[in-house]
């Protein structure tokens, strides 16, 4: 002012953005495990300070960054503007872990499943998520059951037959060679899904065991890419 010159200031100003996903996987894959083709998913974020990006699957609480066996992401980033970074994070599923399949980037069964990636920033507590489900068609896999069972004479007998498979699998039961239906022979047959996408069980309940129900039951599961007995 007139009386002088004073002493100057300066203020550091940080403009912050919130994370936002602003490219998100679609809503649904769909391959076959046979697949050799490696398979990626991509999601980007943007904000200020950089945003982390993270993966998960659906049931596991450990992120997928962090499972480098079995998965490799893959991260770049560039600055739109003064106060904006983007991340563009791809998620590949390729790691030394599925070796033993043939290849680094063969697909394993238990790779199907949802999946979602998250936008974190430590300036702010809003943390965007995005989800894509991952449907892997493969022939049905039987899960272990037990192979003899021992019941008396009169009593119920129950025989189960788990599997996976997508599409989803379907059952037939025999017993001597002869498919059973239920309903006819004194059998009652029935099928119900089980926790995770395309697991099924069946369940072969013979009403009252008699001298002619001893003998070899094989239960055949099904779908459009095969099938499988045992």
């Amino acid at each position: 002012n007139i009386r002088g010159t004073g002493d100057s200031a300066v203020a550091d100003v940080h403009v912050y953005e919130p994370p936002t996903i602003i490219r998100k996987p679609q809503a649904e894959f769909s391959v076959y495990l046979s697949d050799p083709h490696l398979l990626n998913l991509t999601c980007v974020a943007r904000g200020y300070p950089q945003p982390r990006v993270t993966w998960y699957q659906e049931g596991d609480t450990q992120s997928l960054n962090q499972r480098s066996d079995l998965f490799t992401v893959v991260m770049t980033t560039s600055v739109t503007d003064v106060y904006s970074v983007k991340v563009e994070s791809t998620l590949q599923f390729k790691g030394s872990g599925r070796e033993k399949s043939g290849r680094m980037t063969s697909l394993l069964t238990r790779d199907m499943g949802n999946y979602s990636c998250q936008a974190e920033s430590d300036k702010h507590s809003n943390t965007p998520v995005e989800h894509t489900k991952l449907l892997i068609n493969f022939p049905p896999v039987l899960e272990a059951t037990a192979t003899r069972l021992a019941v008396s004479r009169l009593e119920k007998a129950e025989i189960t037959c788990s599997a996976q498979a997508y599409p989803s699998p379907t059952f037939l039961w025999f017993y001597q060679g002869q498919q059973l239906t239920s309903g006819r022979s004194g059998v009652v047959v029935t099928q119900e899904p089980l926790g995770g996408i395309g697991r099924m069980k069946s369940r072969l309940v013979i009403v009252s065991v008699t001298n002619q129900s001893l003998g070899l039951y094989r239960c055949l599961a099904s779908n459009l890419l095969g099938n499988i007995s045992q």
